[in-house]
């Protein structure tokens, strides 16, 4: 399972979002059907900063806010 997550991620330019979403539906709509290089678009939502494994662009929601401390120091080790 984790060897076909690595697979699709690696095929996808992966959107993370860390904590609550503030957008909704309308961020998985804005990236449906559209490519990057040849790559579509991923969304994935994240609880805590331990759960993201691959993605190109991280967004962190306010509802984060308590935990930019660990946040800070988790994503440098990440490739951030």
């Amino acid at each position: 399972m984790a060897d076909a997550e690595s697979r699709r991620c690696r095929r996808a330019f992966v959107i993370g979002v860390l904590g609550t979403d503030p957008f909704g539906p309308a961020l998985e709509g804005a990236v449906r059907g559209e490519t990057l290089n040849g790559r579509s678009f991923a969304i994935e939502h994240y609880r805590s900063v331990t759960e993201i494994r691959h993605c190109q662009i991280l967004f962190i929601s306010r509802s984060e806010a308590a935990h930019i401390g660990e946040i800070s120091t988790a994503l440098p080790g990440m490739g951030f």
